[in-house]
């Protein structure tokens, strides 16, 4: 499965190396510009992370289907965590707390 990096959507097939956590990913360029940022304690945005109000739309278009692949890496751990939970028999009321919504509406998007 390719995966993404969740700041600038390149690929793993465009980086030399991709870093996972719990459903999110940084490229070695993004850790590269993290550090810069850190050492230097700057807030400017790196020039390879523009804002999204500086993007021309072509590239929001092509960053659009990256962002969605983003988005269900996330997604996809979020149900691997709750399906953990749920085999630890926490109930849907401590989940569906945790998640800020009803047991019930945990139930209903985590169950079947």
């Amino acid at each position: 499965m390719n995966r993404y990096c969740s700041f600038c959507f390149k690929s793993m097939k465009e980086v030399s190396v991709l870093v996972g956590g719990t459903g999110v990913f940084i490229c070695d360029g993004c850790i590269k510009s993290s550090q810069e940022m850190i050492e230097t304690r700057s807030r400017k945005m790196p020039k390879n992370l523009p804002p999204y109000e500086e993007q021309d739309t072509e590239l929001l278009l092509e960053h659009l289907p990256k962002a969605e692949k983003v988005a269900q890496q996330a997604s996809e751990t979020l149900y691997v965590t709750v399906d953990l939970l749920r085999q630890r028999k926490v109930s849907w009321q401590k989940i569906g707390d945790a998640l800020g919504v009803s047991r019930q509406a945990a139930w209903e998007r985590f169950s079947g």
